[in-house]
C-alpha cells in the first residue's frame, strides 16, 4: 500500500491550465483556482510528462495574450468598454514591467543567459588614429 496523501492531480488539468492561462493569468492564479499550492504546480510538472507539456503550452499562451495586449496599448488601438467605447490609454511602463518579470526568458536577458549563451566573450577595441594618415599621400 503506498504511503502518504493521494494526490489531487487530475488528467483534465491539462487542458484546464492552457484555458486559464490563454487569457494572460498565471500558474499562481491557476493553483489558486484549484485550490492548491503553485509548489504543487512545480511538483505535478516534475511528475507528469502530459502536464509539464500542457504548462509549456499554456505559458506561451499567456506570452501571447501579453503580447497582443502590449501591442494594442502602445499604438493605441485598445478598445474599452468600460469607458463608454473610448480608447483607453494604458500605462505602458506596467505593461514592460509584467512582461520583464512573467516572461524574463524573453524580455529580460540580463536577468537571464540562455546555456548556449553562457561562454561567448565579449570583446572591446579601442582605435586611434591620426587624421593625417587618412588623407594619404600627397
Amino acid at each position: 500500500m503506498p504511503a502518504g496523501r493521494p494526490t489531487k492531480y487530475k488528467k483534465k488539468y491539462c487542458q484546464d491550465v492552457i484555458k486559464h492561462m490563454e487569457k494572460g493569468a498565471s500558474f499562481n492564479s491557476f493553483a489558486a483556482k484549484i485550490e492548491v499550492d503553485d509548489s504543487q504546480i512545480r511538483r505535478w510538472k516534475q511528475r507528469y510528462p502530459e502536464f509539464y507539456t500542457a504548462c509549456k503550452i499554456a505559458e506561451k499562451k499567456s506570452l501571447e495574450w501579453w503580447e497582443n495586449f502590449a501591442m494594442q496599448s502602445a499604438t493605441g488601438r485598445l478598445f474599452d468598454k468600460a469607458h463608454k467605447g473610448k480608447y483607453d490609454k494604458h500605462n505602458t511602463g506596467m505593461i514592460q514591467f509584467i512582461m520583464k518579470q512573467r516572461f524574463y526568458r524573453d524580455y529580460n536577458k540580463q536577468a537571464y543567459t540562455a546555456p548556449e549563451d553562457q561562454n561567448k566573450q565579449e570583446m572591446n577595441f579601442n582605435l586611434s588614429y591620426d587624421p593625417k594618415d587618412l588623407k594619404g599621400d600627397e
